[in-house]
């Protein structure tokens, strides 16, 4: 669970608090973070572990998982460039509509208010 500070500049004016949360979070507001029922972030401060020793812990794991991602990148290299072509090619032909406006929606009365 993430307690958040609803008076920061990303919530006012308060319209939607989930789209604002999405669109306006920046992990400045967040004061408590509580995880399997421990608090484990207060006020922005770590309650079990220094920020050193997570940091230490993150690098850790980094280093042990080096060698897959190193794998995942040799593979993705390799299915790049067809993936490139495709796009090009699939860009390359005309259509009848633009591919990059989304229809707006319609109202109730069946207008889409253009």
């Amino acid at each position: 669970m993430v307690l958040l500070d609803l008076a920061m500049p990303c919530y006012r004016p308060l319209h939607s608090a989930l789209n604002q949360v999405v669109y306006g979070e920046t992990g400045q507001s967040i004061t408590t973070v509580v995880v399997d029922g421990r608090v484990v972030l207060h006020n922005g401060e770590l309650t079990h572990r220094s920020s050193r020793e997570l940091k230490a812990a993150a690098e850790d794991v980094r280093a042990r998982m080096q060698p897959a991602i190193a794998e995942v990148a040799r593979r993705n290299a390799e299915l790049l460039p067809p993936l490139l072509d495709a796009y090009r090619r699939a860009n390359a032909f005309p259509l009848p509509i633009d591919r990059y406006r989304m229809p707006r929606p319609t109202c109730a009365c069946g207008c889409s208010h253009d």
